[in-house]
C-alpha cells in the first residue's frame, strides 16, 4: 500500500527530511550552484539528469558511490522516480531533497512512496505529481 512520503513519522525521518530540503537550498547558493544549474531548467528535467549530476560529482570524489535515479513520466505532470543506493536509511532525505528541488524550481510537488526498501522492496520508488506555481 502506498505511503504518503510528505510527512515523516518519527524524529529521525523528520530530521532527514528537513536536512534534504535545506541541502538543496544551501548547495544551490554555496559551492555547487553552477553544477546544479547544469542539471536542468525545470523540476522534471532536473530529475531526469540526476545520474549525470552524480557522475560529475564522482570525478571530484573518486571513492564516491553515487545513488541511481531512474525517472519515468507516467502522465502529464506526474512521474515515477526509482531510487537505488548502496546506503541505507536515506529515503527520508531523498523526499526532503525532492521537496527542496520543488522550491528551487517554483514547483509544487506531492510525493507518495510506492516501494520501500525498508519493507522488503528491491529499491525505493516514488510517484511524484508536480505543478509549476
Amino acid at each position: 500500500m502506498p505511503v504518503a512520503a510528505t510527512v515523516p513519522h518519527n524524529s529521525r525521518k523528520c530530521c532527514m527530511h528537513a536536512f534534504g530540503e535545506y541541502w538543496i537550498q544551501y548547495t544551490g547558493k554555496v559551492g555547487y550552484g553552477a553544477m546544479m544549474d547544469m542539471g536542468g531548467d525545470t523540476f522534471p528535467e532536473f530529475l531526469e539528469n540526476l545520474d549525470e549530476l552524480h557522475t560529475r560529482l564522482s570525478i571530484n570524489f573518486p571513492k564516491y558511490d553515487p545513488p541511481s535515479f531512474e525517472c519515468t513520466e507516467t502522465e502529464e505532470n506526474s512521474l515515477e522516480l526509482h531510487y537505488r543506493s548502496s546506503r541505507h536509511g536515506l529515503t527520508a532525505m531523498v523526499v526532503g531533497l525532492l521537496k527542496g528541488l520543488g522550491t528551487r524550481f517554483n514547483t509544487e510537488v506531492n510525493i507518495v512512496q510506492t516501494q520501500n526498501r525498508e519493507e522488503g522492496a528491491e529499491h525505493d520508488a516514488f510517484l511524484i505529481e508536480y505543478k509549476l506555481n
